[in-house]
């Protein structure tokens, strides 16, 4: 049983991050195996004595905190997840993460990797899912290419992607084609049938002999 369940981490805003770290954690379990730091204002983990105690940390979240460091992560030889979506990581950033030899699940959506190279670093770690979404990398058409490259054995999630691939635009001409032909249909069937009123108010026999010239043309078409 995890008990972090019913410990979030405080609203409160400290205007010191490593106060606001030691607060959240001295309502913590040291047998805790999930720790949440979302909206943290910070730019890494305090590295503090307090956190030093927690050794069997399975699951960090720590979302849109303004990370721009991964460095202090605790408990790295049983951490399996990391959860850092809305920060401000970049290049290297990932170079923390070398020795995560347990980490399976890694998601950094919306975050400032722009490059395949800057996720070498954590090649050789055995990671079930990526999630590298709304990242300026995926303005790439070769994001996901090169990503697999680095990961075959890894679920590689591009989401939000910015590419806008040239079929959309003929999708959008074909669209509008058929558009335009479908009010050309329709407004030609309506001239013919504005005619066909106006033919039977001038001539009541009109509507009979239509019929009749249309039943044979039908019967001429079979024929052939």
């Amino acid at each position: 049983m995890d008990n972090n369940a019913d410990h979030p981490a405080p609203a409160v805003n400290f205007q010191d991050a490593t106060a606001q770290v030691e607060a959240y954690l001295q309502t913590l379990a040291p047998t805790t195996s999930t720790l949440y730091f979302d909206h943290f204002k910070m730019l890494e983990i305090p590295a503090t004595p307090l956190l030093a105690q927690f050794t069997n940390i399975q699951s960090i979240t720590a979302a849109k905190c303004g990370l721009t460091s991964l460095a202090n992560l605790p408990s790295k030889a049983t951490l399996q997840s990391l959860y850092l979506e809305g920060n401000a990581l970049s290049g290297s950033a990932l170079e923390a993460l070398r020795d995560c030899h347990s980490l399976r699940q890694l998601h950094l959506p919306d975050n400032l990797f722009d490059s395949a190279d800057d996720f070498r670093p954590i090649r050789n770690l055995p990671l079930d899912v990526l999630d590298v979404g709304y990242n300026p990398i995926t303005r790439s058409s070769s994001c996901q290419e090169a990503l697999e490259l680095l990961f075959p054995n890894t679920d590689i999630q591009v989401t939000g992607h910015l590419v806008q691939e040239d079929s959309s635009s003929d999708e959008e001409s074909e669209l509008y084609v058929s558009d335009t032909e479908f009010e050309e249909e329709s407004t030609k069937d309506s001239e013919e049938m504005a005619a066909a009123v106006k033919a039977l108010e001038e001539d009541p026999d009109w509507e009979m002999d239509h019929v009749s010239n249309s039943c044979s043309e039908d019967s001429a078409d079979l024929e052939m």
